[in-house]
């Protein structure tokens, strides 16, 4: 037979009420005998923990004490939890067109089960990240540049953009970002015929394309924006690493910064292949392939402005195209990655640097074009704080 709980008397429950009302602390009165260190945590402690809890283990500690019921149910502690606990998903976009010329945009989880289909005008590229709340695509029409701002959260295209005045035969650059601290969105339009012109568009602005400082150098397609920075490749020759940035809150360009060419040294960074920059868990980074055939692959990260850190080097199958980092998981630090195999097509897989060997997750039909991580809401077992 078990043994029956221990008998908790009125006294002891009532121990346990928060002194919240009396002090303005989190932390609970401790009961009887317990330390006095368990009476004296730091609020900003009792947040930190408590933000990395899953959401219905949060639920329930509301009932611990007023304090505690106060700091869940707080918004500024709701948007950490959930930015802690969000669901990573991609954004897959198709290359082949509808009857009426629209594409579709697909939004798959990590298994790679669709969660939500959107319909756009054109989804040629995709210029967002996985810090942005919406996403944006840009395609063509026959006479026209067409880009589209979308929610993924509802589906909804918020902003359709086109402009007659420039056709696909001039060399365009996009970028779209979030400004800081502003959070105002921003697509940013570089194009020339003889030299380079800069214009900006802000969403929810009726001003339209406005003029803005034309770049010092000339720059490469596919810019990235992380923590309201624009990131841009110089354009010069395909060992370079040398990156422009362009913050988006003050509309200027930044100094130049090296690439991680300078840590490994011009005879060995003579080897790469091919450079592309992406974001990663809110990070720059560049994936650098180099070898015959894209043998390996070296994802640098970029921190305080202009270190470099290597943080994976991946051994590629020799069938095996550049690949484009999705995210880094919580356990263990896998990388998520998408890349091309010949034969196969377009595949997700997971790079596990403690067995340095690489797993096929899941295979993307083979009218995919584009694919990138995008955080989204919980949409099973959803439980509000």
């Amino acid at each position: 037979m078990a043994p029956s709980p221990p008998h908790r008397s009125p006294k002891r429950r009532r121990s346990l009420v928060s002194s919240h009302e009396a002090t303005g602390s989190c932390t609970p009165v401790p009961a009887e005998g317990a330390t006095a260190a368990a009476a004296t945590l730091p609020d900003d402690l009792i947040f930190d923990v408590l933000s990395r809890v899953p959401v219905r283990s949060a639920c329930r500690f509301r009932c611990v004490s007023r304090g505690w019921c106060a700091l869940i149910s707080d918004p500024a502690f709701v948007a950490v939890h959930k930015s802690l606990h969000a669901e990573p998903a991609i954004v897959v976009s198709s290359v082949h067109a509808h009857p009426d010329g629209s594409h579709d945009l697909c939004l798959m989880d990590m298994g790679g089960n669709v969660i939500r289909v959107i319909k756009t005008s054109r989804a040629f590229e995709l210029l967002s990240t996985s810090q942005h709340d919406l996403i944006c695509t840009r395609g063509y029409s026959f006479f026209a540049d067409v880009a589209s701002v979308i929610d993924p959260a509802t589906g909804k295209v918020l902003e359709d953009i086109y402009d007659e005045s420039l056709t696909r035969h001039i060399n365009i650059v996009f970028g779209f970002g979030r400004a800081v601290p502003s959070s105002v969105y921003k697509m940013v339009r570089l194009w020339s015929r003889r030299t380079w012109e800069c214009h900006i568009l802000t969403l929810g602005d009726d001003t339209g394309w406005r003029p803005s400082e034309m770049p010092p150098v000339p720059v490469a397609t596919s810019p990235v924006a992380v923590n309201g920075v624009m990131y841009f490749l110089v354009f010069e020759n395909q060992h370079n690493d040398t990156l422009l940035p362009f913050d988006l809150n003050s509309e200027k360009w930044e100094k130049m910064i090296e690439g991680p060419g300078k840590v490994v040294g011009p005879e060995l960074w003579k080897k790469t292949v091919t450079i592309r920059i992406a974001e990663l868990n809110g990070s720059l980074c560049m994936v650098q392939s180099e070898g015959y055939n894209h043998q390996y692959t070296n994802i640098w990260l970029l921190t305080n402005k202009d270190l470099w850190i290597k943080a994976y080097t991946i051994s590629m199958a020799l069938t095996t195209h550049p690949c484009t980092p999705l995210t880094v998981t919580r356990d263990g630090g896998k990388l998520i990655f998408s890349c091309i195999l010949v034969g196969d097509g377009l595949v997700v897989q997971v790079y596990d640097p403690r067995t340095n060997t690489c797993t096929t997750l899941w295979k993307l039909d083979a009218d995919v074009d584009r694919i990138m991580d995008k955080p989204t809401r919980r949409r099973r077992t959803r439980v509000d704080l």
